[in-house]
């Protein structure tokens, strides 16, 4: 009876083999599927060829032309994966960005609010009039409400 861990590592040896296979039979049917589109674009012409890909495989024109290279088909695979990647990134910018603003956001509401301390401070010491106070009062309110405003809308 073998070892628990040979075992796991003839089943990943195994599996890493079959996919080694996988890929060498991937490459060798687009070949074939090259050279079967290459023949009927020489029995077909180019226009008749061009309508046969669209109705047997849904494919455009660039599509076509693709299939018939196999290194085309690898660097297609290769910049769908990029852009995928690409996209991601770009989501998690988008978002973090959306929270950056969020955050700018909520600082100066707290900035706003904290006009009113300032605004009775300088009251008390005589420097600004009692409408000022109340003119900041009803500035930070218009700010809280905005800011729970845009608390609702983010969430």
């Amino acid at each position: 009876m073998k070892p628990v861990a040979c075992v796991e590592v003839n089943v990943y040896v195994e599996a890493a083999q079959r996919v080694r296979a996988l890929l060498q039979s991937r490459d060798k049917s687009e070949a074939e599927i090259a050279a079967i589109l290459r023949k009927q674009l020489d029995v077909l012409g180019e226009s008749d060829w061009l309508i046969w890909c669209e109705t047997e495989f849904g494919w455009a024109r660039s599509t076509a032309y693709r299939h018939l290279d196999p290194a085309q088909v690898e660097k297609e695979r290769e910049n769908s994966r990029e852009r995928a990647a690409t996209s991601r990134t770009t989501r998690r910018e988008q978002k973090e960005t959306k929270q950056e603003k969020h955050n700018a956001r909520v600082a100066y509401l707290l900035r706003a609010s904290g006009a009113v301390e300032l605004a009775e401070f300088g009251y008390r010491a005589r420097k600004i009039t009692q409408e000022e106070v109340d003119a900041a009062r009803k500035a930070a309110a218009a700010w809280t409400k905005l800011a729970e405003h845009l608390q609702e809308k983010l969430q």
